[in-house]
């Protein structure tokens, strides 16, 4: 080795090793810009025309960490203030935005306006800043015993936040997800109105009914529907715990082959929008 050829080398190893110092740097701010991230000014800071909900500065999508904002409109389009009800939020007619800003930049990637409905943010862990899928689910009511409410899944497809529908359900329906998190079971009550006489009532709303069972197998880019069936027999939610109203349904319905045990099982509140 000639000594001009040592020398490149050795300039060569120093550049790279100055380049490689400066990516961990760069790295290492990026990291701190994602925990400290302040989110810039926008329409939606202007307090005098939102209202904040819900905030969370450290969101974990994927593998990025996101600030959620969740407001209210505090007028409606002909300028009339709304009133907000805490207690009784179905009373509420104001919007809701979702915001979701990037902590690597602190800027917003997505909105979206909800008219009409309650929104969760859930884990099955409980933490939002932990790995695991994110739900975000909607709840519409009336006030009375009736609700509807829909499932979905916040993630990054394409590098481009996602809102995946999974399915909708009601106060007639029992939901569980498998402690790993990759599959649910819905468990929809089928009333049977062709009872109903004159001469004799049929099923009311909260009597035994024949259940459908979904499967939902979740993963990163697709959400798969299976099938497995409708119960032989006719049972009862009031006065058991949802994960005995699972085991009954199993014991008494082996032609269904489900497979999940209720160990491995964490029941939903579709109400809530929380774990059980």
């Amino acid at each position: 080795m000639t000594y001009r050829t040592f020398f490149t080398l050795i300039i060569l190893i120093i550049f790279l090793n100055s380049c490689v110092r400066k990516s961990n740097e760069k790295r290492s701010e990026f990291s701190s810009n994602s925990i400290q991230c302040k989110i810039k000014s926008d329409i939606y800071s202007d307090s005098k025309l939102y209202k904040v909900e819900f905030q969370n500065s450290k969101v974990k999508i994927a593998e990025g960490l996101f600030t959620i904002k969740l407001v209210r409109d505090k007028f409606s389009k002909d300028s009339i203030p709304y009133t907000f009800n805490t207690e009784n939020w179905w009373e509420n007619e104001s919007p809701s935005t979702l915001l979701i800003y990037d902590n690597s930049t602190c800027e917003l990637i997505f909105s979206k306006k909800f008219d009409g409905v309650k929104l969760t943010f859930s884990k099955l862990n409980g933490k939002l800043n932990e790995k695991g899928n994110l739900y975000l689910s909607l709840v519409s009511s009336g006030g009375g015993s009736g609700y509807i409410s829909w499932l979905n899944k916040i993630e990054i497809i394409n590098n481009r936040i996602q809102i995946q529908p999974i399915f909708d359900s009601n106060e007639m329906s029992v939901i569980f997800f498998d402690k790993k998190d990759n599959n649910i079971l819905l468990m929809n009550s089928i009333w049977d109105m062709s009872g109903w006489s004159e001469e004799e009532e049929g099923e009311a709303h909260f009597s035994p009914h024949r259940i459908s069972i979904l499967k939902f197998n979740i993963n990163k880019k697709s959400i798969k529907k299976e099938d497995i069936g409708t119960t032989i027999y006719k049972y009862s939610l009031d006065s058991k715990s949802e994960l005995s109203f699972f085991d009954e349904i199993r014991q008494n319905e082996a032609k269904l082959k489900i497979k999940e045990n209720s160990y491995d099982l964490i029941g939903f509140n579709n109400w809530t929008g929380k774990f059980n």
